[in-house]
């Protein structure tokens, strides 16, 4: 992790680690377990969209969990023989979480089939949608089934509505939506509280660098240095840099046509 955020990786190699989803998860994940689970974690789930809601009382379970060490709650790459893998797997005493998590690629596997306007269920091998079944499947009747898939902007929400329109979601399982940007926020956020001990905002600025480094963060507003705007004026705002120059990437999901206007946030 300080390897990639120090910019030491292999250059022969440094793209694969850079675009790794595991590795993001592993570094992500993997630090936050260092500290309480109120502390970090805990908020940074409060965060996440419930967008279909199959139990009333996640917000509820989430809030009562009040845990210091929690490493023994968190499962990583969790494997079910008949239906695949959870990148992430949280278990807690009434709420078991699956997490997917996306960086720069989309979902592994993926079919036509909706089950809208059917009278028999079709079963999907879209991956949400074998990951709600491994929830279901290992859940007892005293736990409620989250499954929360990370990914970037905008890429995380409509992911998320386009299985919930489908209706290939196993029956019994939330499903939610957040984005890293939120996530980068929010330890943005617990990083100028002063809720953290020199320890806490050691992890919590190592993670936010990393972030940072794969290009997670929301643009804010232009850092500008003159007192007023002259109407007669042109400005020049120049971004950071690299070697290979400048690169702007606009993640739209839908084509763009022209005579159209967009608007990115």
């Amino acid at each position: 992790m300080l390897a990639e955020i120090k910019g030491k990786l292999d250059k022969r190699g440094s793209d694969i680690h850079e675009r790794s989803e595991d590795k993001l998860t592993g570094d992500f994940f993997g630090s936050l377990r260092y500290l309480s689970f109120p502390k970090a974690m805990k908020q940074i789930l409060t965060e996440m969209q419930i967008l279909k809601k199959e139990a009333n009382d996640i917000g509820r379970i989430l809030e009562s969990i009040d845990i210091e060490y929690w490493d023994d709650c968190i499962k990583f790459w969790y494997y079910h023989d008949e239906v695949g893998e959870l990148d992430v797997l949280l278990s807690f005493e009434h709420l078991q979480i699956g997490i997917e998590v996306k960086y720069l690629s989309g979902l592994s596997s993926d079919d036509d089939i909706s089950n809208d306007n059917e009278d028999h269920e079709e079963i999907s091998i879209n991956q949400l949608a074998r990951q709600s079944r491994i929830l279901n499947s290992i859940k007892d009747s005293e736990q409620s089934a989250l499954l929360l898939f990370i990914a970037p902007e905008p890429y995380h929400y409509s992911t998320v509505e386009e299985v919930i329109q489908r209706n290939i979601l196993r029956e019994g399982v939330s499903i939610a939506s957040l984005s890293w940007e939120n996530i980068n926020q929010t330890i943005k956020a617990l990083l100028i509280s002063d809720e953290l001990n020199e320890f806490e905002r050691l992890i919590l600025t190592d993670i936010n660098l990393l972030l940072e480094g794969r290009g997670l963060n929301r643009f804010r507003n232009f850092e500008f240095e003159a007192n007023t705007v002259e109407e007669s004026m042109y400005y020049y705002f120049k971004g950071a840099s690299t070697r290979e120059g400048i690169t702007i990437n606009f993640n739209v999901q839908t084509p763009i046509k022209r005579g159209e206007f967009y608007e990115f946030e």
